[in-house]
């Protein structure tokens, strides 16, 4: 997940997810200590690698390794 505290969100978007499997992004799973997560915006270790890599040259660009998603156009289960 990406998240940009104040100012302009790149896209106007302030919190995405990371795409690794499109079909399954309406699939959720409990975490012990996070949120819900979902099951579809897991990816590779390799993946994560170079999104972590991207991240630390600049941190305010989104990755171009995967794909994104704004958050708010997934469907999390609700807390109960």
């Amino acid at each position: 997940m990406w998240f940009r505290k104040g100012g302009e969100a790149i896209r106007d978007q302030r919190e995405m997810v990371s795409v690794g499997d499109a079909s399954r992004l309406d699939e959720f799973i409990d975490h012990p200590v996070e949120d819900a997560v979902c099951v579809g915006s897991c990816v590779s270790g390799e993946i994560a690698a170079r999104v972590l890599e991207d991240f630390a040259r600049n941190p305010t660009v989104l990755s171009g390794a995967v794909q994104w998603r704004p958050s708010s156009t997934l469907n999390y289960p609700l807390e109960g």
